[in-house]
């Protein structure tokens, strides 16, 4: 995975983690539609930012055969038949 993606990814997990303090806060300070605005938005960041992450594993996986021989090895891709689970 190229730098850049690991960048984005740290970025956009640190404003999911930031997301939780930040909903209760306004909750409690400013107007609870607005903390549940935020919890949502950030429940969304961090399904949207482990998407990215997989698919940038596959696709270096696909451009990479030592990279997707050390992802196999170590159980991060795992690789089925068609037809299966």
């Amino acid at each position: 995975m190229g730098w850049h993606h690991r960048v984005a990814a740290q970025f956009w997990g640190f404003i999911w983690l930031l997301s939780f303090p930040a909903a209760i806060a306004l909750a409690i300070w400013v107007w609870w539609v607005w903390g549940v605005v935020v919890f949502v938005v950030g429940q969304m960041v961090g399904k949207a930012t482990k998407s990215s992450i997989m698919d940038s594993v596959v696709v270096q996986a696909i451009e990479d055969e030592k990279f997707f021989e050390k992802a196999l090895a170590t159980g991060t891709i795992l690789v089925q038949a068609r037809g299966e689970g």
